[in-house]
């Protein structure tokens, strides 16, 4: 996915056209991060961001934010994570972009330690997922779950962080590397006892991710249809074409 995205962003680049640039530069973000190359997603979304910062209309600057306030997250960048989810506010995007948005916010809420905030953006995105058919999208949940579980269910989010550290994916590598991570480890050990602890460590690690999206969509489809706000279809709105190929004319922010 990454090659093709890297093509696409040279051909854009050719032609000189500002929007496609943006939007190749926000998918090759996203092919980095889930090769687990942060500095070069961070140093992608940011010049996308940079690009077409004043549209809050276009779809990808979902991932854009998205992929900055993860960056922030992984850093221990409260301030700059606030600041990031503060930018949120507004935006309209597509499904997909939707599921992203929700996801970052959520482990956001993780870092700023705002249990009920990173739970209802959890359940922002399992409504708008079929885990069962996209268990991909579990991988993205996950570590936020554990954080959800950890004061009320601690045998639970050992579980989960167990299952996080030895599933053979770079799409969990972030995780991996979150310093919550650390300290929410450090607080079910001390929630537990030893043998409680290594019990569940082990059950965690022989959980498939079919189990793990099956648990995620059971934990969390609170949500009913009616308090899902509406959703553009994954395709680009009529007004984000009109912004792109106003981009393309070489149009400046305040003259769009």
């Amino acid at each position: 996915a990454r090659h093709y995205c890297t093509e696409a962003l040279q051909i854009a680049s050719e032609m000189g056209h500002q929007g496609r640039i943006a939007f190749g530069l926000s998918m090759q973000g996203l092919c980095a991060f889930f090769e687990a190359d942060y500095t070069a997603a961070w140093e992608h979304a940011l010049r996308s961001w940079t690009i077409v910062e004043d549209f809050t209309v276009l779809s990808f600057q979902a991932s854009n934010v998205t992929l900055l306030m993860l960056w922030a997250c992984l850093r221990d960048d409260r301030a700059e994570a606030m600041r990031l989810k503060g930018l949120t506010d507004g935006f309209t995007t597509n499904v997909g972009g939707w599921r992203l948005l929700a996801w970052g916010l959520a482990a956001v809420a993780c870092s700023l330690g705002s249990p009920e905030e990173a739970r209802a953006s959890v359940e922002a995105v399992v409504a708008r997922s079929q885990l069962a058919a996209q268990p991909a999208v579990a991988m993205w949940l996950a570590p936020c779950a554990a954080y959800i579980f950890a004061s009320a269910e601690p045998a639970k989010a050992v579980e989960l962080l167990a299952w996080v550290a030895s599933y053979p994916d770079t799409t969990l590598s972030w995780a991996r590397q979150w310093p919550l991570a650390e300290r929410l480890q450090a607080q079910l050990r001390a929630a537990l006892s030893q043998e409680q602890y290594q019990a569940h460590w082990q059950h965690g690690q022989a959980l498939t991710l079919e189990a793990i999206a099956s648990q995620l969509q059971q934990e969390f489809q609170k949500a009913s249809a009616a308090q899902v706000p509406a959703a553009q279809p994954d395709l680009l709105t009529a007004r984000e074409r009109e912004i792109l190929a106003l981009l393309a004319t070489r149009k400046s922010n305040p003259q769009i």
